[in-house]
């Protein structure tokens, strides 16, 4: 398994005084999965396994989301992660309150899941584009959309 470096510009905190001074860091960067949308195109094998991405899908089909992805530590360490971090955004929610949607959807077992169950407006407001959080996921994610409506697509951001 090779290891690539990626030299990228970070904010520099090794001094208090000069924050942002664009100091350049050395990040490593581990292999990609299949269904891992990045911003390169390069894509290896899927941490989670097909079977659980195809359960997944069908207990999201109900809701019909627009947008559906998992991120965070779930894409590179699979089942294994402490939790599955998952954005499901349907306009079925916007009926629902807040602790109400978890139970719209009957989601497969494993890991803890970290439910984002928005609608298309709520989505927009909390993670405007350009947002880090909405950044981080947009960076490094698995599309579900395949799993619950048969679409193969290319990073398509609400």
């Amino acid at each position: 398994m090779t290891e690539r470096v990626k030299r990228v510009r970070s904010p520099c905190y090794h001094q208090p005084t000069r924050p942002k001074c664009g100091c350049v860091t050395n990040l490593n960067v581990e292999q990609k999965s299949p269904d891992i949308e990045e911003s390169s195109p390069k894509k290896t094998r899927n941490a989670i396994p097909e079977d659980f991405l195809r359960s997944l899908g069908a207990a999201l089909r109900q809701v019909e989301p627009l947008q559906s992805i998992i991120f965070g530590s779930a894409v590179v360490k699979g089942l294994a992660a402490r939790d599955i971090d998952l954005l499901v955004v349907s306009e079925r929610f916007s009926a629902v309150l807040w602790q109400d949607r978890p139970r719209l959807l009957h989601l497969p077992d494993g890991p803890a899941y970290d439910l984002r169950l928005l609608t298309d407006e709520e989505f927009r407001v909390f993670y405007p584009l350009g947002s880090p959080f909405r950044t981080s996921m947009e960076t490094k994610h698995i599309d579900l959309a395949r799993y619950y409506a048969g679409i193969d697509r290319q990073h398509t951001f609400l």
